[in-house]
């Protein structure tokens, strides 16, 4: 039976937790960074547990290499068998524990192909999010000078330019610098997003399994980039039920004295994802109204791609 080493992971210190095997006592260990892979190392082969968070995916790829196994567990079930008060011993202890259960899950480990295309989806993400702060700020300090513009972001533009190229309205000269500041800053990250979409679909061009969910209905580019990142190579996964647990689209259950009784969606999981398949999945609800036979759903016409 091979040695569990857990693993409470930080930036620059490192608590160790090895249970008692046999004539082995028990070890709680504090390591610093540039100690930690030379300790590993010399430990026979292992599986390393750690919480799958911050830099968890870094560290795993490395004890592989070592000649170790490597597992994740998500610290919602870790913080479940934690005894006292948090601090690293008892984290480390904690996740030792969790790894014993017999029915516990654990986090897919992501390679260095899966890594980049996350962090293309997350600085894409955040742009999204600074775009529609600058739109929102956009609509709320204009209706402060009496333009009232447009929700749709295309028609927004144009009425924004024609406010700018208007002499005759109530724009302050410093209002009317301020808003083509903000234009400009919005054109800017539409931008930038535009050509992260485009890094987005070129590497879906070449994956083979991107490709293969591109044919499902309501899975655009983006869901199915991000989904080919969360499922690996399935392994982890017995079936789609269990997927769909994984990322939350599960009920929720509390049931007692044998009635059953069923609550909305978990939410467990990433909620970008989620998100994704929820609006792919809309959209093909609200395109098969429009087709002749709703079992011939081409692609093409239900792919969504969120603003």
């Amino acid at each position: 039976m091979k040695q569990i080493i857990a693993i409470d992971l930080a930036k620059r210190v490192f608590q160790i937790h090895i249970p008692a095997s046999g004539e082995s006592p028990v070890i709680n260990k504090v390591l610093s960074r540039n100690k930690l892979l030379a300790y590993i190392a010399n430990q026979p082969q292992s599986i390393v547990v750690m919480e799958a968070c911050g830099t968890a995916n870094y560290w795993s790829r490395q004890f592989e290499q070592l000649g170790h196994e490597s597992r994740q567990i998500s610290p919602q079930y870790v913080a479940r068998f934690r005894i006292g008060n948090k601090n690293d011993k008892n984290d480390a202890i904690a996740i030792s524990e969790a790894f014993s259960r017999p029915d516990m899950r654990f986090v897919p480990i992501k390679n260095i192909e899966q890594q980049d295309r996350q962090c293309l989806h997350r600085v894409r993400q955040r742009l999204v999010k600074n775009r529609t702060a600058i739109v929102n700020q956009i609509h709320g300090l204009a209706a402060e000078y009496g333009i009232d513009l447009s929700e749709g972001k295309h028609k927004m533009l144009c009425e924004v330019q024609d406010a700018l190229e208007d002499g005759g309205n109530e724009l302050s000269p410093i209002f009317r610098e301020l808003l083509q500041e903000l234009y400009l800053e919005f054109k800017d990250v539409d931008l930038k997003i535009q050509k992260l979409s485009a890094r987005i679909s070129q590497l879906n061009s070449v994956s083979e399994t991107t490709q293969k969910l591109l044919t499902i209905p309501g899975v655009g580019p983006l869901s199915a980039s991000v989904l080919g990142i969360e499922l690996g190579d399935g392994a982890c996964f017995k079936n789609g039920r269990h997927f769909s647990s994984y990322l939350g689209l599960v009920p929720k259950e509390r049931s007692s004295g044998g009635k059953v009784r069923l609550l909305g969606i978990t939410k467990r999981g990433d909620s970008y994802l989620r998100g994704l398949l929820i609006h792919g999945a809309r959209a093909v609800v609200y395109r098969v109204k429009e087709l002749r036979d709703p079992h011939k759903i081409s692609i093409h016409t239900i792919s969504y791609q969120p603003v």
